[in-house]
């Protein structure tokens, strides 16, 4: 019998379902065709982590597609947080990170997508150690003391400085691309920066409510008896076109 539960989010319609061994393949066809050229889940690989009752793989749905993965290992420790680029940017990977609250997050710096690093960070992550046999696995739970609050404080920062200075230089470049002088330069930056801030004191966010257990495993949801859980396995929609999939929001 599989869960599926509702994920807090401000404006998206958000679920997680819990995978069981007759979804091996679709699964494992939808993260092969995603995931190219970064990592490759073997089918014996796929099958062990469905088949131990302590770890869990949740099919992340938005808006009713199938639009990424959570595998947790251990009840507590997150591995991998795939979202497909095309749901990127709208909270999802935030809103998972929320509901799932895990202790433990195996980041992966290595990935030819970009590494994670920096998106657990923003969201109260710090890094506590490495892995001893993989070196581009660093683990990263919640700051425990003050060390380590300041610690995410400067990193969160950093991180702010080269996302504001990539966007800058990027912005840059493209405006000389298209022949302005650098005087032109200067002053569409200047009116953007401008336009930017008075947007960000205009608008505020709206914030995600948090779900009140702690633990990477949900709690178990009863079905009414008009709506039966499912019992069968996940019924997969048609796979997406190939896209760019994150480890981040």
């Amino acid at each position: 019998m599989q869960q599926e539960l509702s994920v807090p989010h401000a404006s998206l319609q958000v679920s997680v379902r819990r995978c069981i061994e007759a979804d091996l393949e679709p699964l494992l066809d939808r993260l092969d065709v995603i995931l190219q050229g970064d990592y490759f889940f073997r089918a014996k690989h796929m099958a062990g982590i469905l088949a131990r009752p302590h770890n869990a793989v949740w099919a992340v749905m938005v808006q009713g597609e199938f639009a990424g993965v959570v595998i947790i290992y251990k009840q507590s420790t997150l591995h991998n947080l795939y979202i497909s680029n095309s749901h990127r940017g709208q909270g999802v990977g935030t809103a998972l990170l929320k509901f799932f609250q895990p202790e433990v997050i195996r980041s992966k710096g290595n990935m030819r997508m970009g590494d994670p690093g920096p998106f657990y960070q923003e969201n109260g992550y710090v890094a506590t150690g490495a892995d001893p046999t993989k070196n581009h696995i660093v683990t990263m739970s919640k700051p425990k003391n003050p060390a380590q609050a300041e610690q995410l404080s400067r990193a969160r920062a950093k991180a702010a400085a080269n996302k504001a200075a990539k966007k800058l230089a990027d912005d840059r470049q493209r405006l000389i691309d298209m022949g302005l002088t650098p005087e032109q330069v200067d002053a569409a930056l200047a009116k953007g920066a401008a336009a930017a801030a008075a947007k960000q004191q205009q608008v505020a966010e709206p914030a995600l409510t948090p779900l009140p257990p702690p633990s990477c495993v949900p709690p178990q949801v009863e079905a009414s008896p008009a709506s039966p859980p499912p019992t069968g396995p996940l019924p997969f929609p048609p796979p997406s076109p190939p896209g760019d999939w994150r480890f981040s929001d």
